[in-house]
């Protein structure tokens, strides 16, 4: 919608909304590029998930084996 609203029909719409897609992807592209770097900082051993694309997975199910019991030692 809001290219529609700024295309102006007197210059070189087609050359415009080129140029404007090719923003908007490299836009996409540097937000991806950022989001990887900031879940490899935060979480390493999730980073092959951010760059598989696989956002928004829930965490890895809790196993009760390998978590204290708080029980008497």
């Amino acid at each position: 919608m809001v290219a529609l609203v700024k295309l102006d029909p007197q210059r070189n719409p087609k050359a415009w909304l080129i140029q404007v897609v090719d923003h908007l992807s490299t836009n996409f592209q540097r937000k991806v590029i950022r989001r990887a770097k900031l879940v490899s900082r935060w979480s390493p051993g999730d980073a092959g998930i951010a760059a598989s694309g696989g956002l928004g997975e829930g965490p890895e199910p809790y196993d009760e084996s390998s978590g204290s019991s708080g029980g008497d030692d």
